[in-house]
């Protein structure tokens, strides 16, 4: 294990196997977009979009034009989308680096359709269309009020004025879905009816088209069009409610680490900072140097578990900044030096990052997305291992 004692294990395999899988469903007329924004979900984004690419993934999606260079830095070679905003000034390192920019509204296109025309290059660009998630996007008619600040031309109309400017190069249009994991929600069918309107208003000018995100690619099949774009997924974080729909998705992250100290407590023993627990036993307590400052949040105080020996041993006391506690009683045999897992598999006992999540009312990439620059990512693939701190 690293020296941090912490370690995010990261099975390429895994992300491999999950775009293969993907690329199965969709058959070889959909592409495939694996999402790789925020450090490929906490993953590593370089190692994350190579392994991607190299199972077949047919695009990269990052939110930055910073993240969207560390890849190319790193060395991969693949289309890249980025979908936030990119400063204007930026139009000609766009296209040097062969980067594809969302362009998400009339004055902004225009804006760097002017430096890329100063600067002699041709930019590409996805353009995004607000179906209802009311984010970045051109705002879709059906929205539009006569009080509203929107242009009074329909959005049709501005995609194909947006497309005639020059210095730019129309290759996608896109939109987002807000509730595609619930398919009883009307409102994707609304969003989709909305999105295939301005297709079809566009006719054979229609650029390359994606709408589906991870829920949506089964939920809603008609939406999957010329690409969809999984992010969730690909790192083999399937949500509860596509279990049995999607197919055997292979989680790609194990958080590790290891017991520093073993202690016995009396009964009555007040543990932790604030004295928020107390032994109503004998205790075995085992310390981890593991806590908030490596993106365990301090939610999990006296709040979930750990698989010790792949038993579950419950969080006792406050997560510290650098340390947690968990009670190892009734497991026994453990001594010092112990590994002890997270999230991931042990001794044929698993603990999801979904259950590690649900535990404080959250999603598991926001567990994993949080976990900090001190967490080394070691990565394994075809029996290999290299560590890299991210």
């Amino acid at each position: 294990m690293p020296e941090s004692q912490i370690v995010a294990e990261v099975d390429l395999s895994a992300i491999s196997h999950n775009v293969r899988a993907l690329k199965e469903v969709l058959g070889p007329q959909v592409g495939l977009m694996a999402v790789a924004k925020s450090n490929g979900y906490g993953h590593g984004a370089v190692e994350v979009a190579k392994a991607a690419l190299g199972a077949g993934a047919d695009f990269i999606g990052v939110a930055r034009f910073d993240e969207a260079m560390i890849l190319r830095r790193g060395g991969v070679t693949g289309p890249i989308l980025i979908f936030g905003h990119t400063r204007t000034e930026r139009a000609a390192q766009l296209a040097m680096h062969n980067l594809t920019q969302t362009a998400c509204s009339r004055e902004y296109a225009t804006r760097l359709s002017q430096s890329a025309h100063l600067a002699g290059k041709s930019v590409a660009i996805h353009l995004k269309l607000d179906t209802g998630m009311g984010r970045l996007g051109i705002l879709h008619d059906h929205y539009r009020t006569p009080d509203a600040t929107c242009p009074p031309s329909c959005a049709s109309d501005e995609i194909r004025h947006i497309a005639a400017l020059p210095g730019l190069t129309l290759t996608g249009i896109y939109t987002h879905f807000s509730a595609s994991d619930a398919p009883e929600n009307p409102h994707t069918h609304i969003q989709h009816g909305l999105f295939r309107e301005c297709l079809d208003a566009l006719g054979p000018d229609a650029p390359i088209a994606h709408a589906a995100n991870g829920a949506a690619i089964f939920f809603f099949p008609e939406t999957r069009h010329q690409m969809v774009r999984a992010g969730s997924l690909i790192y083999g974080l399937c949500p509860p409610e596509l279990m049995g729909i999607a197919p055997r998705l292979m989680p790609a992250m194990t958080l590790k680490t290891h017991i520093v100290q073993l202690k016995h407590i009396p009964h009555g023993f007040q543990l932790g900072y604030d004295c928020s627990w107390v032994a109503r036993r004998p205790t075995t307590i085992a310390t981890l140097p593991v806590g908030y400052g490596d993106g365990y949040a301090r939610l999990f105080s006296n709040n979930g578990t750990m698989l010790v020996k792949g038993t579950q041993a419950p969080i006792v006391g406050k997560v510290c900044m650098d340390m947690t506690m968990i009670d190892v009683t009734d497991i026994p045999g453990v001594r010092e030096g112990e590994e002890v897992v997270i999230f991931g598999r042990q001794e044929g006992a698993e603990l999801s990052a979904q259950e590690v999540a649900e535990t404080i009312g959250t999603i598991p990439e926001e567990v994993i997305v949080g976990l900090t620059a001190r967490v080394p990512r070691t990565y394994t693939h075809s029996d290999e291992t290299l560590e890299t701190a991210v």
